[in-house]
C-alpha cells in the first residue's frame, strides 16, 4: 500500500510533503504564506484503488519537484521573455477590441466612486486612469497582489516557474504590468479619437522572431484528470446540484477515455467521447437492465436506440467538458478546448424545455379536489404550488426558505429573500404578490411556524442532499399523476419548474422591463445571449424591490375559475 495517502470521513486524499527549499513555488493566496503540503482528494473510499492513485501522483511531483530545482537555477531570457509579453499584449489587444465592438461601459475598477450625472465616457475614462495609477504604484513599490492571479497564469502558460521574491518573478511581474500600461494609454488614445494610430501591438518594437514558447507539456502531463477534476469542482460557487452532475460528467468522461493526463487530450479524444455518450442508456441509475453495469459493458451491449442518451443530453454532458477545459485554459494547464463544438448540431433548441402550463392546467391543477376539500397532508403541499407561480422560485429555493426570509421594505412590500439558490444570481429578493399577501395571509402564516419555533418555513428535510427534491417527488409521483394536465409538446415537459416558465411568459406578455424580470427570477441573462454590462450589472445595484413589485409582479393575473376555496384552507391563518 501507498503510505501517501489518509483518509477523511469515508473518503481518501493524496498527501506529500514539499522539500523546504520549493515551498516558495507553492504560496497559500490565503494566509500569505508558503504550502507545507500537497493534499488532493482522490475521490473514492476504496483503499486498493487510492494507493494505486497516490503511487502514480507521488511519482510525478517527485518528477515534478526536479523540474523545478533545474528552474530555480535557470536565469530568464531577456529575448524570450520579451517575445512572451508580446503575445500576451496580443491577447489583451484581442480582448480589448472585443469589448470596444459591444456597447460602451467602464473598465472593471472595483474603488471607483461614481459622480451624479456623469457621462459613460467620462466614467470610462476615471476608471482608466485609476487603473493606470494603480498599476505605477505597484511598480514604485515593487508590490505585485494585483496581479498574482495574471502571473501565475503567465507562467504556466509559457512554462515559466520562479517563486514569488526571486528576482526572476520580480522580472516577469514588472513586464506583466508594464505591459498592462502600455494598453492602457493607447486605449485611451483610442477613445479620445485616434483610431488610425495602427493597433496596440504595432506601436511597440517587435522582439527577434523566434520560436513561440508554448505550455510546458512535460509539466503539464504530471497533473492527470483525476487530480484536475477535483480542483475544479472546488473552484466556483456551484450549487449542490451542479456540483453533482458536474463530478458525474466528468467521471463518465475520464471512465470513458482513461485517467490521461490533460496534456494528451485532442480532438480524436472529444469525438471518441461523443461516440461513447451516443451508445449508452438514458436514466441509467434507474433501470434495472444496466445500472448494475460499468460504461463499459454498456459499450459492449446493444441498447436499442430508443432508450439511448438523447441528442440533448450528449451535449449537456459535452458542454460540462468544455466548463472544465474553459477553467484549465484559465489555470494554464491547456491551450485549448477541444470540447468546443463537439456537441451534436441541432440538440440545443432555443425553445425552453420546461413549457408553461396552460390556463386550463392551471385550473385543474388549484381546483382539483385536495385543493377544494382541503386534503393536503402537509403544509407544503398547499403552498409550494402557489408560490411557484406567483414568484417563479425553484422548488429547491422553496424548500430552503428561513421564516426570517419573509421580509418587509419600508414601502410595506412583502418580499422573498433567496438566499440559496441554483446560481449566484438566484439568490434575490421577490417581491409577493397581493394574492399571496391579502387573500392567503402568508405572512401569518410564516409568524406562525416561527412562533412554533421553526426555523425553516416548510420543514422540508433534503433528499439526496438536494433541497427540492421532496418537493419534485411528490409532485410527479403522488400528485399530478390524478390531474387532468394536457400533453406538453414534443422534446418538452411539464413539471413543477413550469410554474417558473408561466410567471415569465405572464410577465413578458404584460410588458415588463427584461433586466427587471431577470432580477426577479434570479437570470443572469434570460436569453442567454446579451453581454453584461458594466454601467448596469457590475456597479449598478439591482431595481429597486418596490420598482420590480411594480412592473413584474403587480400586474400578473392568471385567470384561474374557482380560487375562492383557497381562502378557506386550514393553512390559510383566518
Amino acid at each position: 500500500m501507498c503510505k501517501n495517502i489518509v483518509q477523511k470521513g469515508t473518503v481518501y486524499y493524496f498527501r506529500l510533503n514539499i522539500p523546504t527549499d520549493l515551498q516558495p513555488f507553492f504560496p497559500n493566496k490565503n494566509t500569505g504564506k508558503n504550502k507545507t503540503v500537497i493534499m488532493k482528494n482522490l475521490n473514492t473510499g476504496d483503499k486498493r484503488k487510492a494507493s494505486k492513485f497516490a503511487g502514480s501522483l507521488a511519482l510525478q511531483w517527485k518528477a515534478k519537484f526536479v523540474d523545478l530545482r533545474t528552474s530555480k537555477t535557470k536565469a530568464i531570457d531577456p529575448a524570450v521573455l520579451e517575445y512572451d509579453l508580446h503575445t500576451h499584449l496580443d491577447r489583451l489587444q484581442a480582448d480589448d477590441k472585443l469589448k470596444r465592438a459591444e456597447p460602451k461601459a467602464p473598465a472593471k475598477f472595483p474603488n471607483l466612486t461614481t459622480v451624479p450625472g456623469q457621462s459613460a465616457h467620462e466614467l470610462n475614462q476615471t476608471s482608466k486612469s485609476l487603473w493606470l495609477s494603480e498599476l505605477q504604484s505597484c511598480l514604485t513599490n515593487n508590490d505585485f497582489s494585483l496581479i498574482q492571479d495574471e502571473i501565475e497564469i503567465f507562467m504556466r502558460r509559457n512554462g515559466y516557474a520562479y517563486p514569488q521574491g526571486t528576482l526572476e518573478y520580480n522580472q516577469i511581474a514588472r513586464g506583466i504590468i508594464e505591459t498592462h500600461i502600455r494598453l492602457n494609454t493607447l486605449s485611451q488614445r483610442r477613445d479620445a479619437g485616434d483610431v488610425l494610430g495602427g493597433d496596440f501591438v504595432q506601436a511597440i518594437t517587435k522582439p527577434p522572431a523566434q520560436k513561440k514558447i508554448s505550455v510546458d507539456v512535460d509539466s503539464v502531463k504530471a497533473f492527470p484528470l483525476s487530480e484536475l477534476i477535483p480542483d475544479f469542482i472546488d473552484s466556483g460557487d456551484f450549487a449542490v446540484t451542479t456540483k453533482t452532475k458536474y463530478n458525474e460528467d466528468l467521471q463518465n468522461f475520464m471512465e470513458i477515455i482513461g485517467d490521461i493526463s490533460i496534456g494528451e487530450i485532442g480532438h480524436d479524444t472529444m469525438r471518441e467521447f461523443r461516440n461513447a455518450l451516443k451508445q449508452l442508456p438514458k436514466a441509467k441509475n434507474k433501470s434495472p437492465l444496466y445500472r448494475e453495469k460499468s460504461i463499459a459493458e454498456l459499450l459492449e451491449t446493444d441498447i436499442p436506440k430508443k432508450d439511448r442518451l438523447s441528442a440533448r443530453t450528449v451535449t449537456n454532458k459535452i458542454m460540462t467538458i468544455s466548463s472544465f477545459f474553459k477553467w484549465a485554459i484559465l489555470e494554464g494547464y491547456m491551450e485549448t478546448n477541444f470540447a468546443k463544438g463537439k456537441g451534436i448540431r441541432g440538440a440545443k433548441s432555443t425553445t425552453a424545455i420546461y413549457q408553461r402550463f396552460s390556463t386550463q392546467d392551471l385550473t385543474n391543477i388549484f381546483t382539483d379536489k385536495r385543493y377544494v376539500n382541503d386534503t393536503h397532508n402537509k403544509h407544503w403541499h398547499f403552498w409550494t404550488p402557489l408560490l411557484a407561480l406567483y414568484t417563479g422560485a425553484r422548488q429547491s429555493a422553496l424548500a430552503a426558505l428561513h421564516c426570517d426570509d419573509l421580509r418587509q421594505t419600508e414601502d410595506e412590500i412583502w418580499y422573498l429573500h433567496i438566499r440559496k439558490d441554483k446560481t449566484p444570481s438566484g439568490k434575490r429578493d421577490i417581491p409577493l404578490h397581493d394574492f399571496i399577501i391579502k387573500e392567503l395571509n402568508f405572512p401569518a402564516f410564516v409568524q406562525q411556524q416561527k412562533a412554533k419555533g421553526h426555523e425553516t418555513i416548510f420543514q422540508i428535510k433534503p433528499k439526496n442532499d438536494r433541497d427540492g427534491q421532496r418537493i419534485s417527488d411528490w409532485w410527479t409521483k403522488t400528485f399530478t399523476p390524478k390531474i387532468n394536465i394536457s400533453p406538453a409538446e414534443e422534446g418538452r415537459k411539464k413539471v413543477f419548474h413550469s410554474f417558473r416558465s408561466c410567471l415569465i411568459n405572464a410577465a413578458k406578455q404584460n410588458g415588463a422591463s427584461t433586466r427587471k424580470l431577470e432580477e426577479t427570477v434570479g437570470h443572469s441573462d434570460s436569453t442567454g445571449t446579451r453581454q453584461m454590462s458594466m454601467s448596469k450589472d457590475y456597479y449598478a445595484d439591482y431595481h429597486a424591490i418596490k420598482a420590480r413589485y411594480e412592473d413584474v409582479i403587480k400586474p400578473l393575473n392568471f385567470v384561474v375559475e374557482g380560487m375562492g376555496h383557497l381562502r378557506r384552507s386550514k393553512y390559510v391563518v383566518k
